[in-house]
């Protein structure tokens, strides 16, 4: 992969949303649920650039918990069903 990805990654319960950037989203996954103390699927990904990513921040700020960690509801989970 030589691209640059958007990725969400959703929690086990369904109340959280991790939403981040990776050259290689799957791997990044793997790699975050290692230290992650709940499951978590790798909801999808789409090829973007840094300024993207921050753009979809940005839109969903409203849904923020802290970090890149969002609610998983509204306008976060219509970009997570669009990822899939």
């Amino acid at each position: 992969m030589s691209d640059r990805y958007v990725y969400a990654m959703v929690d086990a319960w369904r109340s959280a949303v991790k939403i981040g950037h990776s050259w290689n989203p799957e791997l990044r996954a793997t790699q975050f649920c290692r230290c992650y103390p709940e499951d978590l699927e790798l909801a999808g990904y789409v090829v973007a650039t840094i300024k993207q990513e921050h753009a979809v921040h940005a839109n969903l700020l409203d849904w923020r918990i802290r970090g890149e960690w969002y609610k998983y509801e509204g306008a976060v989970m219509q970009f997570v069903n669009a990822l899939r």
